[in-house]
Order: C-alpha cells, then structure tokens, then sequence
C-alpha cells in the first residue's frame, strides 16, 4: 500500500522503504490514539469529511450521467469475467464485515448506520469524472485518473497521498 506513494513521488519503492515506512506510520497511529485519543478521533474524523467534500466537488463539476449510458457496452460475456469481478467487489467492501464486531461499542448503532451505508457509495463520482475508454486504457486508477480530468494534470498525485492518509487511521 505504502510503496504507490514512493512511485507516485517518482522514487522507487525498495522492500526495506516501503517496510520502514510502514512501520513509521503503524507507530505513528498508534502512538496517536494511544496518546491523545481525542486527537486521534478528530484527525481521523477531519480525513473522512475531506473525502467527503472531495468527493461532492467532483460531483458537481461534472456531468454525472454522461460516463452511465450504456455501460456494459462491450463488455465480457465469460462467466468467469462476472465471477471474478463479483469477488473483486467483495473485496472492496470487505470493511463492512468488521462492523459487526464494534457495533457494541457505537452509541445509536441504527442511526450511525442509516448515515454511513449510503457514504459507502462514494466511489461512484470517480466513475463520473472519466469515461469508459479512459478508465480501461490508462494503466492508473480510477481516483487518480478523475483528478487529472476534473482538476489538472497536477491535481493527479493527490488520491494516492489521501488513500494513504486514510488507511492507518
């Protein structure tokens, strides 16, 4: 995870960096909410609303229906193709699984849910910010690639850095 920031940096990512890094920031985390809890809730909580208002702005700055018009166009007829992608998506949404065992600890679970099933969603204006063709032929990922469409060729680093802000915390 640690070494797309080194390669988005242009640096290459050694076995030993990327581990040093990561120790670096598993330290930092937990040196963070073992420390200053309160802090550490309120960065993570400040990471979570900028997603959130990065994710609102590519909404709104482009069309969000042009890049959903016959979107399966072209697309595999193999079984093993639809098979494959349906365990990709369990992947992605793996997360939700872990719920279930902090649920307890959660002061109104029913609300907190009703709030954060639909923000889970978010990764649908990624889809909207680039087209079908651009997504499939330009070997990075879609957040980056979005970026680049929505706010410039330099804007196209920033997803990595705020996927690695995200992960530790």
């Amino acid at each position: 995870m640690y070494s797309i920031i080194l390669v988005t940096a242009g640096h290459d990512a050694e076995r030993w960096t990327v581990r040093g890094i990561a120790i670096g920031v598993i330290v930092f985390a937990t040196l963070v909410h073992g420390l200053t809890p309160r802090l550490g809730v309120w960065l993570t909580n400040g990471l979570g609303i900028s997603k959130i208002v990065i994710l609102l702005f590519i909404v709104v700055s482009e069309d969000p229906y042009a890049n959903f018009w016959n979107s399966f166009a072209g697309s595999s007829d193999s079984s093993n193709d639809y098979a494959t992608a349906t365990f990709k998506v369990l992947r992605a949404y793996a997360g939700w699984e872990n719920l279930n065992y902090v649920l307890d600890d959660v002061k109104d679970p029913v609300r907190t849910l009703k709030i954060a099933e639909p923000l889970g969603l978010g990764s649908l204006p990624y889809f909207a910010a680039a087209t079908k063709e651009e997504i499939t032929n330009s070997g990075m990922t879609v957040a980056s690639l979005s970026f680049k469409n929505v706010f410039g060729e330099a804007a196209q680093k920033a997803p990595t850095v705020f996927v690695a802000l995200r992960m530790p915390l």
